[in-house]
Parts: C-alpha cells; sequence; structure tokens
C-alpha cells in the first residue's frame, strides 16, 4: 500500500512536491482554499525559467516572460541613481497565473490528486508526530504531510512548541505590499525601466516602479504596516517622478504580504515538512522565491521518496541540508544586508548612496573590491550615527561561513536546536 502524503496549499514548492512523489507512486492529495480559475496573483515576479527545464516541466511562453535586464536603484532623495549593469540573463519576470497553472498541470498529469475550495486548518498531531490535516471538508489522515499555505500558514500556527518551528513570522519581518499596473500614458518620457527606491516620499517604504510598453508597473511596500495614505502618497509621487502614467489601473490593485526574512532554521517534524513561503524560502531583500520555492520541492520530494522511517525529522533533516547547502549563504548576506539598510534613517541611508558605500554591488550580495574600502570607510565615518549599524554588518559577513560550516549535516536533537538559535542570533 502506497503512502499517503497531503499537500497544504497550493504553493509553488508544494506543487512541485506532489508531482515528482505522484509520480514516485505515493498517494499525494493537495486541499487548496482559492478556486481553480482564481489562482495566482494578477502580476508578474521575477524568476529564472531555467529551473521547468531542470524538471521537464513546460516552461512559460514567449509571451509569458519579460526580460529582466537590472535594476536602477534611487537614493532616499531619489536624486540619485545607482545602476546594476550585471548580466541579468537567466532572469525573467514571469506572469504568476501562468506559472502556477503549468505547476498544476504538472501535478495532475503525474497523478496528483487536486481539491480546490477546501479551507485548510490545524495540523493534526498525535504523540509529537503530524499524522493528519483538519479542513472545513472534515479530517485527512496522511503519513507526511507538506505545508504550502504561505506565510501565514494555519498549519505551521498550530504545530506545537516543541517541535522548534517558528509559529508566526513577527511584523518586522513582514513585507506589506500594494500592487497595481497603471496605463501608460507618455511613451516618449525617457526614464529607466527599472527602478526601485528605499525611504520614497519620506515613508519607510522599499518601492519600485517598472515602464513596460502599454504600462507602468508600480510596487509600494512597508514593513509592519502600509497605510492607504501612505500607498496614494506614493503612487502620485511616482506619477511625479515618471511623468508618463495616469491613474486608470489595468491589472493587479491588490494587496499581499511577503516574509522578508531568513528561512526558518527548522522547518521539519515527524511527518511534517515546510516549503516555500510558509518556510520563508526566499531572497530576503528582493522577497523573490519563485525559483528557491520551486528547487526546494524538487529536494523534498527526492528526501521523502528516500524515507527508510515513515518520514521522520531525521530523514526529513536531508531536505533541510540540501536547501540550505545550495542557499544559506545567498540568504544570509541578503539577510545582513536588509538589517543594516532597516538600522538607519532616512537621512543616513540617503548620505550612504551619495557617497558610494552602498552600491549595486552591496545590493547584489557581491563581495566588495578592495580598492571601494578606503572610500567607503571614508564615507561611513563622515556619516553620523552609521558606524554602529555597519559593526553589526561587518560581523554578521564573519559568521556566514561559520553557520554554513557548523550546520548539522545529520540530526541530532540537542546539535539542531544549538545550531537554529545560533542561526536566530545572526
Amino acid at each position: 500500500m502506497s503512502k499517503k502524503i497531503i499537500v497544504a496549499g497550493a504553493g509553488h514548492g508544494g506543487l512541485v512536491a506532489a508531482a515528482l512523489l505522484s509520480r514516485d507512486g505515493f498517494d499525494v492529495t493537495v486541499y487548496e482554499k482559492q478556486k481553480r480559475e482564481e489562482m495566482g496573483y494578477d502580476w508578474n515576479d521575477c524568476m529564472n525559467p531555467s529551473v521547468f527545464d531542470r524538471l521537464q516541466i513546460p516552461r512559460p511562453s514567449d509571451e509569458e516572460l519579460l526580460p529582466f535586464s537590472g535594476m536602477n536603484y534611487l537614493s532616499p532623495d531619489c536624486t540619485r541613481i545607482v545602476f546594476d549593469r550585471r548580466s541579468q540573463k537567466s532572469s525573467f519576470l514571469g506572469e504568476r497565473k501562468a506559472i502556477l497553472k503549468r505547476l498544476i498541470g504538472f501535478a495532475e498529469e503525474n497523478g496528483a490528486k487536486l481539491c480546490f475550495g477546501v479551507t485548510v486548518g490545524a495540523a493534526v498531531v498525535e504523540q509529537e508526530r503530524v499524522v493528519g490535516l483538519e479542513t472545513d471538508a472534515g479530517r485527512f489522515d496522511c503519513d507526511l504531510l507538506i505545508d504550502a499555505c504561505g506565510m501565514d500558514s494555519p498549519v505551521r500556527q498550530s504545530l506545537p512548541e516543541s517541535f522548534g518551528i517558528l509559529q508566526r513570522i513577527p511584523e518586522a519581518q513582514t513585507l506589506y505590499t500594494f500592487r497595481a499596473f497603471y496605463e501608460r500614458t507618455n511613451r516618449s518620457k525617457a526614464f529607466p525601466t527599472f527602478t526601485c527606491c528605499f525611504f520614497h516620499n519620506g515613508s519607510n517604504t522599499l518601492d519600485w516602479m517598472i515602464t513596460e510598453t502599454d504600462y507602468v508597473d508600480v510596487l509600494i511596500a512597508s514593513f509592519g504596516s502600509l497605510s492607504d495614505e501612505v500607498v496614494q502618497s506614493s503612487v502620485a509621487d511616482f506619477r511625479r517622478l515618471h511623468g508618463g502614467f495616469g491613474e486608470t489601473i489595468v491589472r493587479g490593485g491588490q494587496r499581499s504580504k511577503i516574509p522578508v526574512r531568513r528561512t526558518l532554521p527548522i522547518f521539519v517534524a515527524d511527518g511534517y515538512a515546510a516549503v516555500g513561503d510558509s518556510a520563508a524560502m526566499l531572497e530576503p531583500l528582493s522577497g523573490s522565491g519563485i525559483t528557491v520555492s520551486v528547487e526546494a520541492g524538487t529536494y523534498l520530494a527526492q528526501v521523502a521518496a528516500g524515507s527508510q522511517h515513515n518520514f521522520s525529522k531525521a530523514d526529513l533533516w536531508e531536505f533541510e541540508a540540501l536547501y540550505f547547502d545550495r542557499w544559506l549563504r545567498m540568504i544570509l548576506r541578503d539577510d545582513a544586508t536588509r538589517l543594516l539598510m532597516q538600522s538607519m534613517n532616512y537621512r543616513q541611508l540617503n548620505d550612504m548612496f551619495l557617497k558610494k558605500v552602498i552600491t549595486a554591488k552591496e545590493l547584489c550580495g557581491d563581495e566588495t573590491p578592495p580598492h571601494d574600502r578606503r572610500n567607503k570607510a571614508l564615507g561611513v565615518m563622515t556619516t553620523p550615527g552609521v558606524v554602529p549599524g555597519l559593526l553589526h554588518y561587518t560581523a554578521r559577513l564573519k559568521r556566514v561561513d561559520k553557520l554554513r560550516e557548523r550546520f548539522p549535516r545529520e540530526y541530532e536533537e540537542e546539535k539542531v536546536r544549538r545550531w537554529a538559535k545560533e542561526y536566530d542570533r545572526f
């Protein structure tokens, strides 16, 4: 008799895991609260489509992919542009609805059963093991529960504290966003295609403006909260700067939340594994998580298929090992940069841009060349109040490789908990 696997939520990583495990002969069911036709936000996000090629999933069509050629970063007062000239040929903006549609099809073609319109609730836990899932359609038992419900997963929030898995993402690590595609009204107006602005319009926001042929894609994002007044003010200021888009929203106009933090240190337990936003699997600085989540879904399927002890946490720990081996360095370096920028106020961050202490290299996680360090040090010393934050940033970067080296490759309770505490203190 095949093992029963439940995927709670039709997230990107969960769908990939469902497809691959079903193909390997497991009995896999996905429960998703949205209707099939409602799946996916009405906008695009950065991704690397080569991950689809590796999985032999039909990649999004050319019409569903837009090239991503680098980002222009504006200082808070919008007077200085730092341009990222790195090659971004492997990155594209992919339509989220199209991506999810293909992943849903991939899962069903491989035998997974998808049940839409079912609201997921708490995990069923017996004797320190997850054995099922509560839904508004009843209780369903399983040998393995894969949590792909997103950052506010009711499944993860219901887990016992003894599992050591973070139940709720703190507000300070939550990015509240508004995103809309506005009709482009003046195509002759020159402006950088991809533009990201920090502390835009005097607010504690991280906003972007992407100019396409027929529309201007505007994102307003803030940590902890985002009021209507801030959204309206920031959009109006972008409209003033750009001069090329009106007030008509042609797509989007929705709000969402992103867990902008480093991945949870522990996301497996006996009979349980989280993937995607449920485990904060994304790039902490950009919030992009499609590529990371899809790859993580393949790791989870590989480990679960080879489990020798009925999906024990000792077996599933290999999923964490594969994931962190691939992503840990990026996660920690990105998170260090995020924490540095959040430690500064409007004027301090503006000076860091103007004095070239923060450039595209730092924002993209690149190493600082030796010949730039003296000028950066001078810029830091002449900007009041930033030295403590920079010292913490430098100390964090020095700890990245140590954390990687200390990661416990085999599951031992004490070592895992000790490493998780060190990781949380990063």
